[in-house]
């Protein structure tokens, strides 16, 4: 478990609350909320660029296979089209 400063804040924020200091209770409740909605967006961003740069991976050795499958079948038909002419 990671605490940081959201988890401070809400930590903060209750005891402000049993202190009876209502007003900065909840300023420090909403920033701790606000700043923990901000790191999940954070982490999704980059669970999505993780992912977009695999698919992107894959496609590049995808299309590297098919141009070398190309480049074989190619040599292959040039082979067989010298042995035709001899």
């Amino acid at each position: 478990m990671k605490i940081g400063m959201p988890e401070a804040l809400t930590v903060s924020s209750a005891v402000l609350f049993v202190g009876g200091q209502v007003i900065p209770g909840w300023t420090f409740f909403s920033l701790g909320i606000l700043g923990a909605i901000m790191r999940l967006g954070l982490e999704q961003q980059a669970k999505q660029e993780k992912a977009k740069a695999i698919d992107d991976t894959a496609k590049s050795i995808n299309d590297a296979g098919e141009a070398i499958g190309k480049f074989i079948s190619a040599l292959a038909n040039s082979d067989s089209n010298n042995k035709s002419v001899h």
